[in-house]
């Protein structure tokens, strides 16, 4: 099983796409099978696009990413709604993780 995760961002939020370890070729390293799937990955997003279906928009040639070990993913998911790319690494949005708190407080029963 790979231990690497590809990470990107969209104005929604963060993507983490897990490659599916089953797929990976007998020789193949795995740094080159995780730029094989990122590159499946917009090749999925252009054809369903162009078949007329909703597809990611926000995932292009040119869509910044990067490539983490799956450790490195927070296992807090709490605030996963504000998380964002902070150079190479998962941060948090602290506007976002505000919005979210006041929000799950204006839901609580009173």
């Amino acid at each position: 099983m790979t231990s690497k995760r590809i990470v990107y961002e969209t104005p929604d939020g963060i993507v983490v796409v897990t490659p599916n370890h089953r797929n990976r070729r007998p020789d193949e390293s795995e740094s080159d099978f995780v730029s094989r799937v990122w590159a499946r990955e917009k090749e999925v997003a252009r054809q369903i696009t162009r078949g007329g279906r909703v597809a990611n928009k926000h995932l292009t040639d040119d869509t910044p990413f990067v490539i983490v070990d799956a450790s490195e993913i927070p296992a807090d998911r709490e605030h996963r709604d504000a998380w964002r790319l902070d150079g190479d690494k998962i941060g948090k949005d602290n506007v976002k993780v505000a919005a979210i708190n006041a929000a799950r407080a204006a839901q609580k029963p009173r």
